[in-house]
């Protein structure tokens, strides 16, 4: 008997899942946009109708944002 391995692409709700937005906000810190499990948008989507119009934005990875918020003040945003 052999085993097989079946790999699936990951979906686009995993990516979204797995994605954060992020854009500087006014006062010189940075927003991060969290997509709801259910909103049935793409983290493109969301990007477009939660980020501020006119605004530079990033998709990064969930991993990418620091757990420790104890100094988000002084996080910054480079493009």
């Amino acid at each position: 008997m052999t085993t097989q391995l079946l790999v699936f692409p990951s979906s686009a709700k995993d990516k979204t899942m797995n994605s954060r937005i992020i854009y500087p906000t006014d006062d010189g810190g940075v927003a991060v946009i969290i997509p709801a499990a259910e909103c049935g948008l793409t983290i493109e989507e969301i990007a477009a109708k939660d980020v501020p119009e006119g605004k530079p934005f990033k998709i990064v990875d969930v991993a990418d944002i620091p757990t420790d918020r104890t100094f988000r003040n002084a996080w910054e945003f480079s493009e």
